[in-house]
């Protein structure tokens, strides 16, 4: 395996992807690194930060259903209902995945 001086390391971030391109010292391409996302199927993950929009309050269960980019429906408990409003825009730590029985 051929192995190359790493000089520089370009990005180009945009919604839904990211490309990065590293350079040898006379700025030829050696490595290529591209992904893609969006959430389209993907279940939430354990840990992960996401912009959800609060659908509706379950009072009965203490918390409400909140909506995440990728359409998956999560639950959020509450401890209080204060200052939160149907319809707003939060941002959402997943603290357990989605099970299955």
């Amino acid at each position: 395996m051929t192995q190359f001086a790493i000089e520089k390391v370009y990005t180009q971030p945009s919604p839904g992807s990211l490309r990065v391109v590293a350079c040898d010292p006379e700025e030829r391409p050696v490595r290529l690194f591209s992904e893609r996302w969006g959430g389209v199927c993907e279940r939430a993950r354990f840990g992960a930060i996401s912009e959800a929009r609060l659908r509706s309050f379950a009072d009965e269960l203490r918390g409400a259903f909140c909506e995440l980019p990728s359409g998956e429906q999560v639950f959020l408990r509450l401890k209080s209902r204060e200052d939160l409003t149907e319809g707003q825009a939060i941002r959402l730590r997943i603290e357990s995945e989605a099970r299955f029985e």
